[in-house]
């Protein structure tokens, strides 16, 4: 975001990919109820071009063969549940990126899941 503030961590990915993660807890904008978590998960691998680009957020569509990956169509269906929003930025031989803004809650604010039924528990 363009605040400023918040300090951005990052990670690998698991398998020694190519993937990055990174992550940003940034204060409210004036006027906003609450703070967001700013996520993008960025790659340098071949990028993604024309109607793959179109496609990139459609529930059947994968660059990855059967059962690997979980589909910016899924993806894109948590991010909207959230009330948030999600953008891709690609370029072909470049990489492609995510960018996720998801609003903050806390417990007791009404906005908050019940995990306690949930099958991880941390």
């Amino acid at each position: 975001m363009e605040d400023g503030k918040g300090d951005w961590s990052t990670c690998k990915a698991k398998d020694g990919g190519d993937t990055a993660i990174f992550a940003k807890n940034s204060v409210p904008r004036p006027g906003a109820s609450t703070g967001v978590i700013e996520i993008i998960v960025a790659d340098n691998e071949s990028g993604l071009a024309g109607e793959a680009l179109r496609q990139a957020f459609d529930s059947n569509f994968s660059t990855k063969p059967v059962g690997q990956g979980l589909g910016l169509g899924q993806v894109e269906r948590f991010v909207q549940e959230s009330g948030s929003s999600i953008e891709i930025k690609s370029k072909v031989s470049i990489g492609t990126a995510e960018r996720m803004l998801l609003p903050v809650s806390r417990p007791g604010d009404g906005n908050s899941a019940d995990l306690s039924n949930s099958i991880a528990t941390f």
